[in-house]
């Protein structure tokens, strides 16, 4: 019972913290805005996994915009952790599209942060409402989710070798992308050749060196700024 109760704790400290967030967002519209989310046990703020790729993404498309998905980031069997992150995406996205209709916004999401990011495009699956329409790009690594021969997966080099693989934690919980994300082209979905958590091996290797490695490898960095220019 330790884990719930944490997770609710946690649950209720960080809508506290994020209130007088929700009021700031829309003091000024961009074209678009990079929601990224990160993964276990990294601290609050851009995750390690993107922070280079969000950089040269921002100095290559103008008038774009960066909110870090606020939510603990701590393991949980039970959903709770993850779906705080998936109320802070839908509640972003839905104060965007009321204040700033035509903002653009492309999700990006790393280990537990690929879940956080999945169950939101599970939220927003319908693609002819707004919520759905402005989001433009769906970008993970090391999604735990990982689903096989879908359009949009590719290795560390942008090849297709982990294309056929399934992610660790399919089966266990309804935290995939919704199927009509993959029909758009929106998905880059990006799983390392050894990463054993989208390749679908085992969780034990959450820390492993490969799952790690993603913020760290020039290819990666260059496969996901390559595609949210092209989407943006």
């Amino acid at each position: 019972m330790l884990l719930p109760v944490l997770a609710l704790g946690a649950l209720l400290f960080v809508h506290a913290a994020a209130a007088p967030l929700l009021a700031a967002r829309q003091d000024g519209c961009k074209d678009y805005v990079l929601i990224e989310a990160r993964g276990t046990f990294e601290p609050q703020g851009p995750s390690i996994g993107f922070r280079n790729m969000i950089e040269r993404t921002l100095s290559s498309v103008p008038r774009g915009g960066h909110h870090v998905v606020v939510y603990p980031a701590a393991p949980d069997a039970t959903q709770l952790t993850t779906l705080i992150g998936r109320q802070d995406i839908t509640d972003y996205i839905n104060n965007g599209t009321k204040g700033c209709p035509t903002q653009k916004y492309a999700l990006l999401g790393y280990s537990q942060g690929a879940t956080v990011v999945n169950e939101a495009t599970q939220v927003f699956f319908n693609q002819s409402s707004i919520q759905a329409r402005q989001t433009k790009a769906v970008l993970l690594i090391g999604n735990p989710y990982h689903l096989p021969n879908k359009d949009g997966n590719v290795d560390e080099d942008g090849g297709n070798r982990t294309s056929n693989y399934t992610g660790a934690l399919v089966g266990t919980l309804n935290a995939t992308i919704a199927p009509s994300y993959y029909d758009t082209g929106k998905v880059r979905d990006i799983c390392h050749t050894t990463d054993l958590v989208c390749t679908g091996i085992s969780l034990d290797s959450l820390f492993s060196s490969s799952h790690l490695s993603y913020g760290f490898t020039q290819s990666v960095q260059d496969l996901g700024v390559d595609f949210l220019t092209q989407q943006l």
